[in-house]
Formats: structure tokens, C-alpha cells, sequence
């Protein structure tokens, strides 16, 4: 019996807005981390990809937070549409629709990634299988 699940792909979003996908990545070896981002239109035409080496990373998820808080920043400059951040992270989609106040390790990337969402833009947060998150890797 096959219990594999079908891969999950892009799925198309409401004229007018775009898809920010976010991933971070962490080497427990050497303390470093990178954080990955790709911004796409509604049909699907990428306006930015960016990477970013992260020469100080204590875990998982601050690269995931990192990438977060990146993505949002440069959606703001590349982009006036609403749009719709996905990450595979569960534990990042809690703690930045969380509205008391973080007080964990990355409570400074979770806070200022709040506060740039907060800026009035409209926007959508989403949790999407590690499958469906390829692009950003």
C-alpha cells in the first residue's frame, strides 16, 4: 500500500495579490544559518528572489524568523499588493500571529516582523508542507 501524500504545488492566488515564500536554513555544526525568499505575482511571474548567508544562527528556527522578517521587509519595497507569506514552519506561523508580546530567543526577529506587518498592508499568513516550499529553498 502506498501511503505517500501527492505533492503539494503553487496554487493560484486572488487577482491582485502576491505570494511571499520563506525558508530558513540552519548548520548546527558551524552556528551559521541562511534564510531564503521568492516573491511571485498572482500568476505566478517572480518580482524578487533573495538569500542571505547568516553568519551568527543559534537555530532552526531564527533562520526560519530571519526569513520571515527579510521577506516581509523587501515585499514591502518591491511590492504595493497585498500578499500572503507561506513558510513550513508551524512554530514561525504561531509565534507572528501571536498578538501578546515574545518573549523567546528570537523575540527581537519576531517583533519587528510583526511590526512590519503591522504597517497597514494588507496580508495573509500560512503554513505550507515542506513540499509545497521548494521554491524558496
Amino acid at each position: 500500500m502506498d501511503n505517500s501524500r501527492p505533492l503539494e504545488k503553487w496554487t493560484k492566488l486572488p487577482v491582485g495579490w502576491c505570494k511571499l515564500n520563506v525558508n530558513g536554513a540552519f548548520a548546527e555544526a558551524d552556528g551559521t544559518g541562511a534564510a531564503g525568499m521568492i516573491l511571485r505575482n498572482h500568476h505566478g511571474v517572480v518580482i524578487f528572489a533573495s538569500c542571505r548567508f547568516l553568519p551568527r544562527c543559534s537555530s532552526a528556527l531564527e533562520a526560519e524568523i530571519a526569513a520571515c522578517m527579510e521577506g516581509v521587509s523587501l515585499t514591502l519595497e518591491w511590492s504595493y499588493d497585498p500578499f500572503i507569506r507561506e513558510t513550513d514552519s508551524t512554530t514561525a506561523v504561531a509565534m507572528i500571529t501571536d498578538a501578546t508580546v515574545n518573549r523567546s530567543p528570537v523575540a527581537s526577529l519576531v517583533e519587528e516582523t510583526k511590526r512590519l506587518l503591522g504597517l497597514g498592508r494588507e496580508h495573509g499568513i500560512a503554513h505550507v508542507r515542506r513540499d509545497g516550499n521548494q521554491v524558496s529553498h
